[in-house]
């Protein structure tokens, strides 16, 4: 395994591949040092490792780049960067989704991200690739298959599945639209 250092990154061949570890110790070191990489990525990993610390990995045709000042845990700075990183590569993924998932693969030449089991679909759109489907839809689009199985389940329509979990809900609650003048009455 050779090894050489560059200014803010160590150089590594392993199994004749170039590896680029970033040393830089900010998200804006990194997103600069990236930013200044011309090649295209064929995937993007996202992993959290056991002590909290985020390893996001770019790789591509001529090496694979090592990130470690990006994080997915919270909706910030370094967060932010995360976003403008993916951007770089040409990936634009909404804040929310990277912040909700956490740990993903994002293959670009198979056109799909993973989390998990779940595979999200994406394709190029304005030279960025994106999400078909809104994330907001998918949410929505699995609530409506729960419904769909309660409502077979059950055997009542789906606006009986709507209408008993909105009961439930509020008999649960106290009322909300109670005001002072209301609970006083002077009668």
């Amino acid at each position: 395994m050779e090894l050489s250092h560059q200014a803010g990154v160590d150089i590594q061949y392993i199994d004749r591949i170039q590896h680029i570890f970033s040393n830089f110790t900010t998200n804006d070191e990194e997103l600069t040092f990236a930013s200044s990489v011309m090649e295209q990525a064929e995937m993007i990993e996202v992993a959290v490792q056991e002590s909290g610390e985020t390893q996001v990995t770019v790789s591509t045709a001529q090496a694979i780049y090592h990130f470690h000042t990006f994080r997915t845990d919270y909706i910030g700075h370094a967060s932010r960067t995360l976003v403008d990183l993916f951007e770089h590569f040409g990936v634009c993924l909404p804040i929310e989704f990277l912040v909700a998932n956490r740990v993903m693969a994002i293959y670009l030449t198979g056109n799909k991200v993973v989390v998990g089991e779940t595979e999200y679909p994406i394709e190029v759109r304005d030279g960025q690739y994106q999400l078909v489907e809104p994330v907001q839809w998918m949410i929505s689009s699995s609530i409506l298959d729960v419904i769909v199985r309660l409502a077979n389940e059950y055997q009542i329509s789906y606006e009986e599945v709507v209408e008993s979990a909105i009961r439930l809900i509020s008999e649960s609650q106290p009322p909300q639209d109670v005001s002072l003048s209301s609970t006083y009455s002077t009668e």
